[in-house]
């Protein structure tokens, strides 16, 4: 074996040791993108996406045996390999849940599609009484809403519904600046972007931490990947009333800069708000 060899199977053996030294948001990107990118442990990728729940020891002893360190690893090491492993393969299962949900259309002639989007109205509007709605109060772009979710399906929907309910305050404060600072914005179809936004997000494996809490058994556990989704909304919100933006026209130009935001606090602090910058936020809300 030349000496170059030797030297990158020596650095293909030691990187993973420094990325495994600790387990935290950072370290566990970088076990990430050192897993998919990694010819010798493709095997690990492909059985994970196979089946996220198989034998996680298993794994962690093949993967030493690969890169010869099964004589010297320590406790700490394995552990740690263990742990991030696990975050790979709940991954793994939110990609799959929040995939199918986005993949489902909203269809106008679906009962149960229709009741979601009528407690959207019925939230947003407190109840009210309306001769007939008119949906681009609430953010849409015309008189048929069902148009402006082809980009993320039902998930767009059920995540507005989502911030509706479980902030109804924080979100009637949210919509009531929308309407009334210039230059405004559209609600609504600022959460469906917010979807497709975060969903490319976890694609890329920048919402990896999420994944902690998720499990095989638990089918329908989007909470930690929702709550995201409202931490962004209001990222955004924020970033537009305090930029002095001139119309409407720069609104992509908000998004973008929201979300490299949001990217860079993912992989820093595994969130995109700490509890405190959400308290912080909803306190410059009118």
């Amino acid at each position: 074996m030349s000496i170059r060899r030797k030297r990158k199977v020596f650095s293909d053996k030691r990187e993973i040791e420094v990325i495994c030294q600790s387990f935290a948001p950072l370290a566990a990107h970088s076990f990430f993108d050192y897993l998919r990118r990694s010819k010798q442990l493709a095997f690990v990728w492909l059985l994970l996406k196979e089946n996220p729940s198989r034998n996680k020891e298993e794994l962690v002893e093949r993967i030493l045996q690969v890169k010869d360190l099964h004589r010297k690893s320590n406790q700490t090491l394995r552990e740690n390999i263990q742990k991030n492993i696990q975050r790979v393969a709940n991954w793994f299962i939110l990609v799959s849940r929040i995939k199918y949900w986005k993949e489902t259309r909203f269809s106008k002639d679906n009962e149960e599609h229709k009741a979601i989007l009528e407690e959207l109205w019925d939230t947003l509007t407190k109840n009210q009484e309306h001769l007939w709605k008119d949906w681009t109060d609430i953010g849409f772009q015309g008189k048929d809403p069902s148009t402006d979710f082809r980009g993320a399906g039902l998930l767009s929907l059920l995540q507005l519904v989502y911030f509706a309910k479980k902030y109804f305050s924080l979100c009637q404060r949210v919509l009531y600046n929308c309407n009334t600072t210039e230059p405004k914005y559209p609600f609504a179809c600022t959460g469906i972007y917010c979807t497709e936004a975060l969903t490319n997000l976890l694609e890329q494996g920048i919402l990896l931490p999420l994944g902690e809490r998720q499990s095989d058994e638990d089918d329908d556990s989007l909470e930690t990947f929702h709550e995201e989704y409202v931490r962004l909304f209001l990222l955004f919100h924020h970033n537009w009333h305090t930029g002095n933006p001139q119309n409407l026209l720069e609104f992509g130009k908000y998004m973008n800069k929201t979300i490299q935001q949001a990217k860079d606090r993912l992989r820093q602090q595994g969130t995109i708000l700490t509890t405190e910058e959400l308290l912080k936020t909803q306190n410059t809300l009118v």
